[in-house]
C-alpha cells in the first residue's frame, strides 16, 4: 500500500530531533520538538549552537525557537523531551561550566527553569537520569564538545549514572561505572581505554532503566554489555555481552535489541594475548571471512533455514539469568533503530542503515507475528565533509588520545556531522504517527507518516 509521507518542517534551514527512544509529540499531539541549525556540514565545534523549539502538528512547518543550546550532537540531538502530560519540555544546554538543561513551555516558547544537570531520560514525576556527556565525547561517541571529562580513571568510582529531580533540583550518583563493570563478571573487565555508559532508556512503568556499558579492548574493537537497574538503584543486572547495538523496551520486562550475545568470545578478546598485532590482525581477517560465509549461506538458504543469520534482533527478558530469543530472522536482516509503539505494543517502527542503493528503509514490524511492512526508502545525499571549510582538529577537543588512534578519522568526521542522517524513527504520543529525520530532499528535515490503518 502507498504511504503518504509528509514533511513536518521546512528548509532552507535544517531541522532534526535526534534519537529513536523518545516520543516527539506532546501528550495532546499538538507540537513536535525540533532543533534548528544553518549548517550540518561538519561535527559541532565548541561554542556552536542549535536552536531548540517546537513545530505545530498539521501547521505550516514554521519552527518557533525557545533558546539556543551548545549541548547537542546530530545522532541524539539535545535530548529534548516532554515533561509528563504537560506542554513543558526539557533541552540539554551548557549552564556555566557544566552540562545542564532548561525547561521551556511549548505554548509560549519561554524558558521556565534552568538546571545544573543534563537530562537523558525524564520520568513523569520529575525524576531525571543522566550520564557524563564530557566522558562520552572523550570516547568519541554521542557526547557534547566543549567541557573536559574530569574523571581521569578508566573505570571510575565517582562517575556513572546520575539521578536528579527537576522539582527539587536534588542530584546524586545512582550507580558508578566501577559497580557496573564488576556486575556479572567473574573477574574484572579489561581496562586500557575509558569505560563509559550510554543509551539510558526507561521502561514503560519508569521503574527500571536499560543502558549500555561499553569499553574498547586491545584488538581495538569495542565490547558492549546490556545492563538494567531499578530507578531506585537496586537490582543491577547484566543481560547480554558481545556485539550489541540499538534497543527498546517491549514492555516492563522484555527488551528488543540487535546484536549477538558472545560472552566467551568477549573473554578471549579481553585477554592480553590479543594485544599482539599479528593475532589481532588474524582475528579481524577471520571475522571478515566468517561474515562472508554466513552471508552467502543466508542468501542461498531456503525459508526455514535462516537461522544461519548470525546477528539478529533478540527478545531479551529482564531476568537473572536473562532469557534471550532470536526474533525476525530472515525478516529484519540488518541493524536498525527500533521504537516500540506506546499503545500497540507488538508494533515496532524501525529503519536500517544505507544499503547498496544508498537508501535507508523505514519499516513497521510486528514482533509477535515476525512480519514487516516496508513504508518507504529514503536516499542519503552524496555530500561529504569538506575539512578545508572548518578547523577539523578542533572537533577532537577532549577526545582521548588512545581513542583517536583506533577510531578512523574519516568515520568520525562524517558520522558526527549532520550529513550522516539516520532515520531514527519515533512514535507520536498516541501511537498513530511515525516521525523520522531524513535528508533525501537535500536539507535535513523531520517527516511524518500516518500508520493508523496498519496497527489493528
Amino acid at each position: 500500500m502507498p504511504f503518504d509521507i509528509k514533511r513536518a518542517t521546512n528548509g532552507p534551514k535544517h531541522h532534526f530531533f535526534g534519537f529513536h527512544d523518545l516520543k516527539i509529540t506532546d501528550a495532546s499531539n499538538k507540537y513536535i520538538l525540533a532543533l534548528e541549525v544553518e549548517d550540518i556540514s561538519h561535527p559541532p565545534l565548541s561554542g556552536e549552537k542549535a536552536k531548540s523549539g517546537v513545530v505545530e502538528v498539521g501547521g505550516d512547518g514554521q519552527f518557533r525557537a525557545s533558546h539556543e543550546t551548545s549541548a547537542f550532537n546530530y545522532p541524539q540531538g539535545a535530548r529534548q523531551q516532554w515533561f509528563g502530560d504537560t506542554t513543558l519540555f526539557t533541552t540539554n544546554d551548557r549552564v556555566g561550566d557544566t552540562w545542564g538543561s532548561r525547561l521551556s513551555d511549548a505554548t509560549t516558547c519561554e524558558v521556565e527553569d534552568t538546571f545544573e544537570f543534563p537530562i537523558h531520560s525524564l520520568c513523569n514525576d520529575g525524576r531525571a537520569f543522566y550520564i557524563n556527556y564530557a566522558r562520552l565525547y572523550r570516547n568519541a561517541v554521542y557526547g557534547y564538545i566543549g567541557i573536559l571529562d574530569k574523571y581521569e580513571e578508566d573505570i571510575p568510582k565517582q562517575d556513572g549514572i546520575w539521578c536528579a529531580n527537576i522539582k527539587t533540583k536534588e542530584n546524586k550518583l545512582l550507580v558508578s561505572i566501577d559497580e557496573v563493570a564488576r556486575c556479572g563478571e567473574e573477574r574484572a573487565v579489561w581496562a586500557g581505554y575509558p569505560h563509559y555508559l550510554t543509551h539510558l532508556v526507561l521502561n514503560p512503568s519508569q521503574n527500571r532503566i536499560a543502558f549500555l556499558h561499553r569499553y574498547r579492548v586491545k584488538d581495538g574493537g569495542e565490547i558492549t554489555r546490556l545492563m538494567t537497574i531499578g530507578t531506585d538503584g537496586a537490582g543491577l543486572r547484566c543481560l547480554a555481552k558481545g556485539f550489541l547495538s540499538h534497543f527498546d523496551w517491549l514492555d516492563d520486562d522484555k527488551l528488543f535489541m540487535w546484536g549477538e550475545h558472545q560472552p566467551r568470545i568477549c573473554r578471549m578478546r579481553e585477554s592480553a594475548f590479543f594485544s599482539n598485532k599479528l593475532v589481532s590482525f588474524g582475528v579481524k581477517q577471520a571475522k571478515k571471512i566468517r561474515q562472508c560465509i554466513i552471508r552467502r549461506k543466508v542468501n542461498k538458504a531456503k525459508e526455514g533455514e535462516q537461522q544461519l543469520q548470525s546477528k539478529t534482533f533478540m527478545v531479551i527478558d529482564d531476568t537473572e539469568p536473562a532469557k534471550i530469543t532470536k526474533n525476525g530472522i530472515g525478516v529484519l536482516v540488518s541493524d536498525g533503530h527500533p521504537m516500540t509503539n506506546p499503545i500497540y505494543k507488538c508494533k515496532i517502527i524501525v529503519d536500517n542503515y544505507p544499503q547498496a542503493d544508498r537508501c535507508r528503509t523505514l519499516m513497521l514490524y510486528d514482533y509477535l507475528q515476525q512480519t514487516k511492512i516496508d513504508i518507504g526508502k529514503f536516499r542519503m545525499i552524496d555530500d561529504d565533509v569538506d575539512e578545508e571549510s572548518f578547523n577539523s582538529e578542533a572537533s577532537y577537543y577532549g577526545v582521548d588520545e588512545r581513542i583517536k588512534k583506533v577510531f578512523p578519522h574519516e568515520i568520525f568526521m562524517h558520522s558526527r556531522s549532520g550529513l550522516h542522517c539516520d532515520l531514527h524513527p519515533r512514535w507520536s504520543s498516541d501511537g498513530k504517527v511515525a516521525y523520522f529525520d531524513s535528508i533525501h530532499e537535500g536539507t535535513r528535515q523531520i517527516y511524518s507518516v500516518d500508520l493508523s490503518d496498519c496497527l489493528l
